[in-house]
């Protein structure tokens, strides 16, 4: 039994009246800090007019006129991506708008495995040989200055797009990072810089607005949800917009990899959680083959059947990988220490960032593991509880990576073998102390009495969905019901046609007080009971 920690309900009558809702849902936006009628109605019904314009960016008016010059001229554009589902998608919404557009367009995705993270010389060399001489990574560049001068000196421009931190923006002919800039919002996944950089050169060269781009190119609205939802953003603000919008059209476009994403994984109107729990897991499977990722084959081909067969393939890689998985887990498990910061070397490196992650949830420590790429060139995958700062950490150590970067909770570097003992050492006199435990406190967003306990408050309330980074699922509480067992879970006595499962058994035919969450498909959990 958990601590409850009801939160006191605020006067939100001017939020009621002015826009029609219950208490209960006001008092749910005023706690998460919606408390202007003008912000909770953008709050409550999200669409696509309310985006920033893509030209708040500083430099987009210059990265577009040299996308433009290179259309007009018909020269070698190439974009530069990266090997996750993010920066896959942020690759095909690009690559797929610039090849309409008239772009004579290539991509480039550097495998994690053999390439490194982020940009590299030897790429850019065989750009040069191949005069690609504008380049536009997206997300990725932020933290490859080095790179970025070196590909300047052999006369190619690039133009970066990306979302990571910013230590020291690359000297680039244009940079598009909400991190490193004035734009207004800072949590776009990479894929939302992408689409920003396309829904401006459409406007500039075409005249189309944001609002009727998305009339005729709904297809892409699919790629930004997966690539959003897939990085774990903040689904608040611009990403709430695409994220919404995104689950409305995914049903409804007619795209080969949706057609084999509801055929091959079963899934047709996916939630969040549903896309990171079946989607994303499937769709990163890629990362640990040892042949080509076909990610992108996959995001653009036009044939349902393609798409099908490397769905399927990436399913198979994917049921293997979680039993590879559990046998790794448990050997990084068994070599952890009792305190601060866990550094393991030696991890396979398909496995880096995924045990990490799990390391992460399980100790509440920082996590780094470190797995070999090719020749002398290792990489490391790093984890972090929210009150640690990864990318602070490894610019701590920078002398030792051969390049580096990230957001604060997860970050990655490459790194020579010779360095991996010094930065194993530099990590272990870091003192984590973690911060108090508030696993045993639950938090209450609101409480409902039972007169007010309705299907039709649930419905309303799921116009705060969809659930996420920075957009919890609610938390109520109602005191004094009574349950009974049926074949969903359990039903209320006292209230007829709602049904509500539990985590474990709860208790039955007696006064209890609950707390409940609703899930994205407004469904209720009993979170806790006393």
């Amino acid at each position: 039994m958990k601590k409850w920690k009801i939160k006191d309900r605020p006067n939100t009558s001017h939020l009621e009246k002015q826009l029609g809702i219950s208490s209960i849902l006001a008092t749910i936006l005023y706690q998460r800090n919606i408390k202007e009628v003008e912000e909770a109605k953008q709050f409550l019904s999200p669409q696509i007019s309310h985006l920033h314009s893509p030209f708040l960016f500083p430099d987009m008016e210059k990265a577009i006129n040299r996308i433009k010059d290179a259309i007009k001229k018909r020269k070698k554009m190439l974009v530069w991506g990266d090997e996750d589902v993010d920066g896959m998608t942020a690759a095909s919404v690009l690559f797929k708008v610039l090849e309409d557009l008239g772009g004579n367009v290539s991509y480039w995705i550097p495998r994690r495995a053999t390439h490194g993270i982020g940009l590299s010389k030897e790429r850019m060399e065989r750009a040069l040989e191949n005069e690609e001489m504008l380049i536009i990574t997206v997300d990725c560049g932020s933290s490859d200055g080095d790179i970025v001068e070196f590909a300047k000196e052999q006369g190619i421009d690039i133009i970066v797009t990306d979302h990571h931190e910013v230590r020291h923006p690359p000297n680039s002919f244009a940079f598009l990072n909400p991190k490193g800039s004035s734009y207004p919002f800072k949590n776009l996944a990479g894929v939302g810089v992408s689409l920003k950089l396309t829904l401006g050169l459409v406007d500039s060269i075409l005249g189309i607005r944001t609002d009727d781009f998305f009339r005729v190119r709904k297809d892409l609205l699919p790629l930004v949800l997966l690539g959003t939802v897939s990085d774990r953003v903040s689904l608040l603000g611009e990403n709430r917009i695409l994220v919404k919008t995104g689950l409305e059209a995914f049903p409804n476009v007619n795209q080969p990899f949706i057609q084999a994403i509801e055929e091959v994984i079963g899934v047709t109107e996916p939630v969040v959680e549903e896309i990171f729990e079946k989607i994303t897991s499937v769709l990163s499977a890629g990362r640990g083959l040892e042949t080509e990722n076909p990610l992108m084959r996959f995001f653009l081909t036009n044939s349902v059947d393609e798409a099908k067969e490397i769905l399927g393939g990436l399913l198979n890689a994917q049921q293997v990988f979680e039993e590879e998985f559990e046998v790794v887990y448990r050997e990084c498990v068994r070599r952890i220490n009792d305190k601060g910061i866990i550094v393991l070397d030696g991890v396979p490196f398909q496995f880096l960032g995924s045990c990490a992650s799990r390391l992460v949830k399980e100790t509440e420590r920082p996590a780094i593991l470190i797995g070999h790429k090719l020749g002398d060139i290792y990489i490391g995958e790093g984890r972090a509880p929210s009150d640690f700062n990864l990318v602070e950490f490894f610019a701590q150590n920078e002398e030792l990576f051969t390049s580096f970067g990230g957001h604060k909770p997860a970050a990655g570097f490459s790194i020579k073998e010779e360095h991996i003992k010094s930065f194993i050492k530099n990590a272990s006199k870091v003192e984590y102390k973690k911060e108090i435990n508030k696993g045993d406190i639950l938090d209450i967003d609101a409480i409902v009495n039972v007169d007010e306990f309705s299907a039709g408050l649930f419905e309303e309330l799921m116009l705060l969905s969809p659930y996420g980074e920075g957009n919890p699922n609610p938390i109520l509480a109602t005191m004094g019901v009574k349950l009974q067992k049926d074949n969903s879970g359990y039903r209320f006595a006292d209230i007829s046609g709602i049904s509500i499962t539990a985590r474990g058994t709860a208790t039955v035919d007696k006064r209890i007080d609950i707390a409940y969450s609703i899930d994205d498909r407004g469904g209720l959990k009993i979170e806790d009971w006393r």
